[in-house]
């Protein structure tokens, strides 16, 4: 309705962009990351990461080029889900411009997906595997879903750090975080193999340019090209298949035959 003028009210402007860039980036090693002298390329997918995180990296000492820069809900530039089949205008940018690194992101902005110097999609459960191994330390514990990567169990088991399976899905990955902090376990890392990670000790909640800024920590750390830091996770296979059952009675038939098969091949089953 309309107001007088003797009624109207006010209106605030506030700025979440700066207060949420400089927590980022302050969680993040930047003086090891500015000394590393990296070129990231990033592609925001349109999304809302299109306002930050090229932000983030150029403040942690990063030259930064951009695609699919300019926030349009549309997403005109690419599915907005980051997959290496929609990832092909980050790799030519980071060929055509000689970057260390490609960072992309979903709608969102709270995952990150990475292509390596070379212009090669990096496997969401490669870049997760080598994370943890770079943030876990003996006697911590990593949190994931059931449908995990054999690389993190692999990884937990060198470091002698626990591994925590949970049903599918960020919302429950997060409650077993909390209920582990609350029983006194330190968990530096969490997450899945679709770029969505946390660093609880930031935040509980994912963070695409948290995540980026991290592994641009793990690049500047091991002083070689990410095709060599991720090289250790690469020699898996990992297929996830969705299977649809009507009733309990065909969910139980599936899982017999899951059991039945993993007996099979000297496996364990996870049937959460």
């Amino acid at each position: 309705t309309d107001a007088a003028w003797d009624e109207v009210g006010e209106s605030a402007r506030a700025d979440a962009t700066g207060p949420y860039v400089a927590t980022v980036v302050d969680a993040i090693d930047r003086e090891a990351v500015a000394a590393a002298g990296l070129t990231v390329a990033v592609d925001p997918g349109n999304g809302a990461a299109a306002d930050t995180s090229a932000t983030v990296f150029r403040r942690l000492g990063c030259e930064v080029v951009t695609v699919n820069a300019q926030a349009d809900g549309h997403f005109p530039g690419r599915p907005s889900e980051p997959t290496p089949e929609t990832l092909d205008d980050l790799g030519r940018l980071v060929r055509a411009r000689g970057a260390d690194l490609g960072v992309a992101h979903d709608g969102d902005g709270d995952r990150a997906v990475f292509v390596d110097e070379t212009g090669t999609a990096v496997s969401g459960d490669a870049s997760l595997a080598a994370l943890a191994e770079w943030a876990l330390s003996p006697g911590d514990v990593a949190v994931s879903a059931v449908n995990v990567s054999q690389r993190l169990v692999d990884v937990c088991d060198r470091v002698d750090a626990g591994l925590e399976l949970t049903p599918i899905g960020a919302t429950n990955i997060l409650t077993r975080i909390r209920a582990l902090r609350e029983a006194g376990q330190t968990v530096p890392v969490a997450g899945e193999g679709n770029g969505g990670v946390f660093f609880p000790a930031h935040g509980l909640a994912r963070d695409g340019a948290l995540v980026a800024g991290k592994f641009l920590e793990l690049v500047a750390a091991r002083e070689t090209p990410v095709s060599e830091v991720i090289a250790p996770y690469t020699a898996y296979h990992t297929v996830r298949e969705s299977v649809t059952y009507d009733g309990e009675t065909e969910r139980t038939a599936l899982v017999d035959a899951a059991e039945r098969f993993a007996a099979a091949s000297d496996a364990e089953p996870e049937t959460t």
